[in-house]
């Protein structure tokens, strides 16, 4: 007889509709609204841009011994500060506006700027910016003098 009141009951609570204890409706249509406003400014800025505001992209196939960096900075917006050697390996530091220290490496590819540092010594950093190579068996480098 337990069995059945429990059958029945879990039928009863089972039909009722599914409640979140976190949300309530109001909060549900709110968050569908942002949800669809969200949705058509995606497709709007998918829309054509200005020139200038476009990402600018390389055609050229980095070498497969590249190691990706990201950076949230500008690579224009950092100052080289100094060459050191870690772990018998040179690197180039370079400081934020947020005075935070990045160092670089021969090898690493800065993906927002398209820059790929080829060599680093004491006297000099020399990097090839991808972003603005032409001819991508003779790309364009950039030296950084210290």
């Amino acid at each position: 007889m337990r069995v059945i009141y429990l059958l029945i009951f879990s039928c009863v609570m089972g039909s009722t509709s599914y409640a979140s204890p976190f949300y309530d409706e109001e909060e549900l249509i709110e968050f569908s609204d942002q949800t669809t406003t969200n949705q058509e400014s995606i497709r709007h800025n998918h829309s054509v841009e200005p020139a200038e505001k476009q990402k600018k992209l390389t055609a050229c196939n980095l070498p497969d011994n590249v190691n990706i960096r990201q950076i949230k900075d500008d690579f224009e917006s950092l100052s080289l500060v100094g060459v050191a050697k870690i772990n018998h390996i040179p690197q180039a530091l370079f400081i934020n506006m947020k005075d935070r220290l990045i160092g670089f490496k021969v090898g690493d590819y800065i993906e927002n700027a398209f820059i790929q540092i080829v060599d680093i010594n004491l006297k000099q950093i020399t990097y090839i910016d991808w972003a603005n190579t032409q001819d991508c068996q003779s790309p364009d480098t950039v030296t950084i003098k210290l």
